[in-house]
This record gives structure tokens, sequence and C-alpha cells, in this order.
């Protein structure tokens, strides 16, 4: 089996057309096509079936992009290591991060990674499910996720990482200070943007029950909204409020676009995990991450000590 077909094929699957993969991959379009009826005739079945506007797949080749995605980028990462011995560290992480850690995390990990020339971080933003899934998939290689309950039964190797303080965020004209707490009284009667019951984090889910049952089931929630910045703009907006870990605030307070105060009353905090494909053995471009990773949240927790827990 050429594994080159095989990238070929996911990058068709990606793309959804043969004219736009050929460009991607520097191939004339009829080579390509080439390689993908030979990937067929290898295999026995069709893989696509063609029409006018693009190349969409079947049944078989829904399998085989599921089946060979996780397989395959854990053999590249593989081969990106061996190549890396001869100099210095090497090789393409895929790092997957929740909405939330996005303004506090991303750049900063963009700029260490930048000291390693042969290295590169991809960081794909996502909901903790589909970051999960994604991981056990072997489709990235490492996540930040929220804790999995006791109960939980997850296929990806975990590490501690911190837990983060969440406060309650309005617009900028709010009146919110991070010197006055509001209490969880004040908070029920407080129009909230949340995300819909089915998403609620375990944090979210216990907050929603204490305010039920101060509110008699009346909590005043006019929107939902899955998206953090869906949610962001709703604040910024004064459509109503919303729960945010502390760091994913202070750009926009500081900006002044928006304003928070903490919860008292009921402590809301977040507790993060850092998430592994459960391969075994990681190459040293992904230990390099990990230490990245772990070495930025240590400058958030010194400079925040009183909204940031180390945990390792």
């Amino acid at each position: 089996m050429d594994i080159r077909r095989l990238r070929y094929f996911l990058q068709v699957a990606e793309f959804g057309s043969l004219n736009a993969t050929a460009e991607q991959v520097n191939l004339s379009q009829p080579s390509l096509s080439r390689q993908i009826r030979l990937l067929e005739e290898e295999l026995g079945v069709s893989l696509f079936t063609r029409r006018r506007d693009g190349m969409v797949l079947s049944r078989d080749g829904l399998e085989l992009r599921t089946r060979i995605m996780g397989p395959l980028r854990q053999l590249e990462m593989v081969l990106d290591e061996i190549k890396s011995h001869s100099s210095q560290i090497g090789g393409t992480v895929v790092l997957g991060m929740p909405s939330s850690a996005i303004d506090a995390l991303a750049s900063p990990l963009a700029r260490r990674a930048r000291a390693f020339p042969n290295m590169a971080v991809h960081i794909v933003e996502g909901s903790a499910g589909q970051m999960l899934k994604s991981l056990e998939r072997g489709e990235i290689d490492i996540a930040l996720l929220n804790a999995p309950p006791s109960d939980a039964k997850w296929r990806c190797a975990t590490e501690e990482l911190f837990v983060e303080e969440l406060v309650l965020a309005g617009p900028a004209n709010s009146g919110l200070s991070a010197d006055r707490p509001v209490s969880v009284a004040e908070l029920a009667q407080l129009p909230l943007v949340l995300p819909s019951p089915p998403n609620h984090p375990p944090p979210i889910r216990e907050l929603v029950d204490i305010l039920s049952g101060l509110t008699g089931g009346n909590c005043n929630f006019p929107l939902y909204a899955d998206s953090f910045q869906l949610t962001k703009s709703y604040v910024e907006a004064g459509i109503g409020y919303s729960i945010f870990p502390y760091s994913a605030v202070l750009h926009e307070q500081e900006k002044g676009v928006l304003a928070y105060a903490p919860v008292s009353g009921h402590r809301l905090a977040r507790h993060m995990v850092l998430g592994t494909y459960p391969g075994g053995q990681y190459p040293r471009a992904l230990e390099r991450v990990k230490e990245m990773i772990k070495a930025e949240i240590v400058e958030l927790a010194e400079a925040h000590p009183s909204h940031v827990q180390l945990l390792f």
C-alpha cells in the first residue's frame, strides 16, 4: 500500500475536488485522478461518488477515512521524529484547545514554538467533546480538556494541569468590578447567557442547579449560546451576562469592552487536564509542546495566583 495514495485520498476527501487537491499537492489533475483510481482498484471498492460539483465520499470511503486518519497521523509523526534525530527537534504537533483558552494561550505558544524552526504547532479550536473524539481517533495529538468525571472512562492519557476561577462577565457599563464579588442570590436575578443544557460543563451544571433552587426553577436565561465567541458578543452587546474563565476575559476587560466580578457563596472553577493520544510513545516534538504548555500555565498562575492554581 502506497502511503502517498492514502494522503492524497484524505486530501481529496477534505477538499471535495480533484482540481483543488491537485493544486495543493502540486500534481496534475490526471495524475491525481490516477492515484485515486489505483487505490480504489487495490481495495476493490469505490471510495468516491463523482459529481459535477465535486467528489463525495462513498460509504466505504467514509469508513476508510475514519479508520486511517489516526494511524496515518501517528506514522507521519514517527517519520518526522526519525528525520529529526540528525538535527533539531522536528515535526508537526496538532494541539486541540477550547475557545475559552485561545486568547490566553494560543499566541504565547505560537511564539515559543518559533524557537524550533523544524517544529510546527498546529492549533485546532473546538469543543471538549469534539477534541476528545479527535484525540481518541488519533486525529489530534494533544488537547486541553475539562477534567473527566470520576466515573468517566477515557481512552486518552491525561495529566493534571490547573484549576481556574470562573467569574461573572457583563458589558462594560454593567458596573461589575473585580473588587466587588456578586453573590449567588444576586446572580439568580441576572439574565444569563449560557450553553444549552446538553453542553453544560460540570461547574455550569452545578450553578444552574443552585440557581434553579433559589428561583423555584424560574432562572432567567434569555438566550442559549454554544459558541464561546457568540456568548462574548451577546455579553458585549448588553443582552445578558455569562460565566467565563478568568483568563478568558482579561483582554476584553483591559480593552474596556467587558467587565467582570468574582462570584461569592459558591466557588466556580474549571479543572483542566492535558490529554494525549494513547499511542504509548510520543516524539520529542510532542514532549516539547507539553513543556511549552506547562511553562505558559506557570506564567499565568504566577501572574494571577489568586485565580489560577497549578496542579503539577
